[in-house]
């Protein structure tokens, strides 16, 4: 008769559960700085009103505001840990909720709605202002899925697998008058997928994708088309097959970001079109440049690619323009349908917008972040060129606005939130629309 194996020393259990816990753990303390910077645009007309933000409500389920981690247990002369891991109040510096109160008032003042926005404690405290904004937290919360176990046993005696971690975040908000009639009301969820980042980032994303959508659409509710909106002809070529709704709602969805950063609105004209096949964005968009536009104004072909460098547009952009052109290209994969922020993201660099490092700006060339808003530098580009001409094709771009557009590009030579190649490109595009 064999008789059983021993177990493993306590001290080895004890040196496997400490190597294993710092393999499988949640990430350190993240600090919630609000990501986007508290300054309302200078272009705002005088007669916006004065918003007020009451404390946000903690309505989260208990299990989000401890948090959770699998625990270990013994198996197979080692230890494992597999189960879903949740972000807590404990993995942050400072108290969720406020940060996410902060981070909503610095977005709804950044959104130009409001000619100021400021945290009032209590209904009284907010009598001298014209809306108050009521929020309740019903989730916030980073998770993800993680297996990890070490064993003396195995051949692979280490092994881990991990889920793109998820952020989610849900708020319902009421937008309340003097008399106390609610204006707005809406219920908001996003869910950020954060592939290679922690549970908390995750979680962060969430929120500040949340307070973008807050503050884009109390602005839709709130703010009238203005009567000097300019309206740009865009003719739309669907080469992916998506179909008139899917693209008019992605177009329908860029219109309003430009709308409020330029004052610009997307007048759609959709066709089916039959793309070539091509192997890279380049190629795509020469070919589409050769297309006709709409009549004064621009073309937009949603096509997809027949080569390798479709997975390489995933992580560094899905789309292609020319800089102050009238083409610009957005890429689809059947994994991965275009997004509307592409959308705007190519427009605008037919306004002369440029590429900034600013991961928060819809400028930024990674598509890793929901971003509604445009940097300070690109939106007084896009204020300052909304009305370029663009017919008839070949007309040099007006002298005044050469001149406006090469002064803000010189001036943004000393900003860290731009690159130097990315100004040298927009300023030898502005240069050769002034030869034409």
């Amino acid at each position: 008769m064999r008789a059983a194996a021993a177990p493993p020393p306590v001290l080895l259990v004890a040196l496997l559960g400490a190597l294993l816990g710092a393999c499988a753990l949640p990430g350190s303390k993240l600090a919630i700085p609000p990501h986007l910077e508290a300054v309302r645009p200078d272009d705002v007309p005088d007669g916006r009103p004065v918003l007020g933000v009451l404390p946000f409500v903690d309505k989260r389920p208990a299990t989000s505001r401890q948090g959770a981690a699998p625990s270990l247990r013994l198996a197979d002369w080692g230890i494992a840990r597999s189960g879903e891991e949740q972000t807590g109040d404990g993995s942050f510096v400072e108290s969720v909720v406020p940060a996410m109160r902060r981070d909503a008032i610095a977005t709804l003042l950044r959104s130009g709605a409001f000619s100021q926005v400021r945290e009032v404690e209590s209904v009284r405290d907010g009598a001298d202002a014209e809306l108050l904004l009521v929020a309740i937290v019903e989730e916030l919360v980073g998770v993800q899925f993680r297996s990890t176990s070490l064993s003396l046993l195995s051949f692979g005696w280490y092994r881990h697998r991990a889920d793109d971690p998820i952020g989610i975040a849900r708020v319902h908000l009421r937008l309340y008058a003097d008399g106390g009639d609610i204006v707005w009301e809406d219920r908001i969820e996003t869910w950020s997928k954060r592939p290679g980042e922690s549970i908390e980032r995750a979680a962060l994303d969430a929120m500040a994708a949340t307070n973008e959508q807050i503050a884009h659409r109390v602005y839709r509710a709130l703010v009238p088309t203005g009567r000097h909106t300019r309206d740009l002809p865009l003719r739309v070529l669907d080469g992916c097959a998506l179909g008139s709704k899917a693209i008019g709602r992605r177009v329908s969805d860029a219109s309003e970001i430009l709308e409020r950063e330029a004052d610009v609105r997307l007048v759609p004209r959709i066709e089916t079109w039959r793309p070539p096949e091509l192997d890279s964005a380049d190629e795509m968009l020469a070919h589409v440049s050769r297309l006709k536009p709409a009549r004064a104004g621009v073309l937009l072909a949603f096509a997809p690619l027949s080569g390798d460098d479709s997975h390489l547009l995933a992580g560094s952009g899905t789309g292609l323009a020319r800089q102050l052109g009238a083409h610009a290209v957005v890429t689809c994969r059947p994994d991965q349908p275009a997004h509307p922020t592409t959308v705007a993201h190519e427009i605008a660099h037919l306004f002369g917008a440029v590429h900034v490092r600013d991961r928060a700006s819809l400028m930024n060339p990674l598509t890793e972040f929901d971003s509604r808003f445009v940097d300070p530098l690109n939106r007084r580009i896009l204020r300052a060129a909304r009305l370029r001409p663009f017919s008839p094709a070949g007309r040099p771009l007006p002298l005044a606005l050469a001149r406006r557009l090469d002064e803000i590009y010189a001036s943004a030579g000393s900003m860290d939130t731009v690159g130097a190649a990315d100004l040298e490109t927009a300023r030898s595009a502005l240069h050769a629309r002034g030869r034409q």
